[in-house]
């Protein structure tokens, strides 16, 4: 019998000596050894207070389940320890260790924080991924909230770069970063950023890598976070995060992508691309910027380092498997030994041509001058010059060569695209820049890249498969922006922040950009918000002050932003006689004491947005006769 099951049956015994320590929760049931995940909601306010330093000592029992051993780690979220499952101790299990992450009581200190952590544990328990650390309970012990996870032998990637100062190579890296790699992607899969990606959070153990603490992520979707969202005091490393995340922007994949590429950077290079300096920071300075290329890469891999690390999402690697196919990138043999070919015999052709077109006229061959000879050194001068610009990855060149080759005949165009090489090349460099650029500009560049590539339907098959992976993005973005605007909406509506002021935007300008991204959408269709316009414009008409400019504002953007049923319209028509009325009253008493700067201004509130068509024909023309007196 096992040291571990001698101690599981001997429990009570031990308990009864004192030697060991057994927490639970004085308030449950006796009968009850375990909360289910709900349980930790329950009048938190309540709980009973624990001194940690007696609870975190080894041979402690916590909830009759987890016998702790040793701590083993500790961060800004809290402590981790190593703890023996007594209930596979007793199942004769083989797999008895478990990791415990014992919670900073920030978590209970902050309004919402519970329910967040209720909530985002949920999803970080769905993740069920070989590289990433299973999750298997949270709960609670008296006022300390604690998250059960899959105990890892390894050790964090943190202490591994720390043993290999110089870094490692690319042949001993390429299975931990494409390990750390897929987790990410297959949590963005289900909606779910990490965002505090950093060395601590990855564990290597014999080729096998596993990233951890998925326990602060974030939803990526604004409406699963909304009014629950929780800062912890340290609740994710600065060094590691992109500037968005500094800045508390909505969370996005990519900001994962930037903490990837620094700590593939750092386990290449054994140092941080930044020396650890905040994004922001080196954004603003250009201190250490940019980073040092890694010697033992290609260049095109450290560009795709340089491209993941970018500031801004606009420019960053959009995905972790775009990140992965960049940086892991090869071309066949084929092409490299083509490639090859035309810059051993390019310089060869170059100065045969300066050869024959520079010679003095007393000393050209008179076989070749103005003969087929000549002009076809020429054109094959010409060929090979676009060749090589387009497989030197030079933006510059290949957009100059791009350039050119618009201007050629089609001929010309079929024999410079001919070579594989180079519609392999050119085929890369529309797909890296559309994926870098806004999608409006992004999708023109594809249908140039389509229209170039007409003769091709392998490379078109290729580009129009990127283009639709693009639009799948648009679309996501697009609801994205769409479900964070009217987020915004309902704030604004809350706190009756209806036009800008100097601390921002409010409802007219979101519905704005609401009906800018999607007409149709369904918050400018509800009776609600109608409603809304006509009780906010009648509140103004009778409050006190000088309202008038805001009302006719409002009344301009109910009229042009929303979709109007027929009872909609009925509604506004009500409260245009209404209005114009009120500015009527407006002008002529201001007429009446002399006061032309105003009544000027009333009446032409009423000319601007035309209403006199809308009313009465008399009343309307007392208006433009009392306005044309004036002026």
């Amino acid at each position: 019998m096992s040291d571990d099951k001698t101690r599981l049956q001997d429990h009570s015994t031990v308990k009864q000596r004192s030697k060991v320590r057994t927490y639970r929760n004085r308030t449950d049931s006796s009968k009850s050894k375990t909360f289910s995940d709900h349980s930790i909601l329950q009048s938190p306010a309540q709980w009973e207070r624990i001194d940690e330093k007696e609870l975190f000592q080894a041979g402690t029992i916590i909830r009759d389940n987890y016998r702790l051993e040793e701590q083993i780690g500790k961060g800004g979220m809290g402590v981790v320890w190593k703890a023996v499952d007594l209930i596979q101790v007793a199942g004769d299990s083989r797999d008895v260790y478990v990791a415990i992450k014992f919670l900073n009581k920030d978590f209970k200190q902050h309004p919402n924080a519970l329910k967040a952590l209720v909530r985002e544990f949920a999803k970080y328990k769905r993740l069920i991924h070989p590289n990433i650390v299973k999750a298997y309970q949270l709960n609670r012990v008296c006022d300390i909230v604690f998250i059960v996870m899959e105990f890892i032998d390894g050790i964090p990637l943190d202490e591994f770069i720390k043993q290999h100062p110089n870094g490692i190579p690319l042949s001993q890296a390429e299975p931990i970063i494409r390990g750390m790699g897929e987790a990410l992607a297959y949590a963005h899969e289900q909606d779910i950023a990490h965002l505090d990606f950093k060395p601590a959070n990855v564990f290597y153990d014999q080729g096998v890598t596993k990233v951890i603490d998925f326990g602060i992520a974030q939803f990526i979707e604004v409406s699963d976070r909304e009014k629950t969202r929780f800062k912890g005091s340290g609740a994710f490393t600065k060094a590691y995060a992109s500037c968005e995340r500094l800045a508390e922007l909505e969370p996005a994949p990519c900001d994962d992508i930037y903490g990837l590429a620094c700590v593939t950077y750092e386990l290449l290079s054994g140092k941080h691309p930044f020396n650890k300096t905040r994004a922001d920071k080196v954004k603003l300075t250009k201190e250490f910027f940019p980073p040092k290329p890694i010697k033992d890469l290609k260049n095109k891999q450290n560009k795709a380092l340089r491209r993941a690390l970018a500031f801004e999402r606009k420019n960053r690697t959009p995905t972790v498997e775009k990140f992965l196919e960049q940086f892991f990138l090869s071309k066949p043999i084929g092409s490299s030994l083509a490639a090859a070919s035309i810059f051993i015999l390019l310089p060869l052709v170059i100065v045969m041509a300066f050869l024959v077109i520079n010679l003095p006229s007393d000393k050209k061959i008179p076989e070749i001058e103005n003969s087929p000879q000549r002009n076809a050194l020429i054109h094959l001068v010409k060929v090979n010059e676009l060749s090589t610009a387009f497989t030197s990855a030079d933006k510059a060149k290949i957009e100059s060569g791009l350039s050119k080759l618009s201007g050629a005949n089609e001929a010309f165009r079929l024999e410079v695209l001919e070579k594989v090489e180079v519609r392999e090349a050119l085929i890369s460099y529309y797909m890296d820049e559309s994926s870098n650029e806004a999608f409006p500009k992004a999708f023109q560049m594809l249908d140039e890249a389509l229209n170039l590539f007409s003769a091709y339907p392998k490379a078109q098959n290729v580009l129009t498969s990127h283009k639709a992976e693009l639009k799948k993005l648009q679309e996501k973005a697009k609801e994205k922006r769409l479900k964070t605007l009217q987020a915004k909406y309902r704030q604004y509506l809350s706190a009756g922040k209806w036009l800008p002021d100097d601390s921002g935007d409010g409802i007219v300008d979101v519905l704005a950009q609401i009906k800018n991204i999607d007409p149709n959408y369904s918050l400018l269709k509800k009776a609600k918000l109608h409603q809304a316009f006509e009780r906010k414009i009648s509140q103004l008409v009778f409050a006190k002050g000088d309202t008038t400019l805001p009302i006719k504002d409002l009344f301009q953007a109910w009229r042009s932003l929303l979709h109007f049923s027929q009872r909609d319209k009925e509604r506004l028509q009500r409260t245009l006689n209404f209005v114009w009325l009120f500015y009527r009253k407006k002008g002529f008493e201001a007429k009446k004491r002399g006061d032309k700067e105003n009544a000027i201004k009333y009446f032409m509130y009423i000319l601007e947005l035309d209403w006199k068509k809308e009313v009465n024909r008399v009343m309307a023309k007392q208006v433009e006769d009392a306005l044309a007196e004036l002026m």
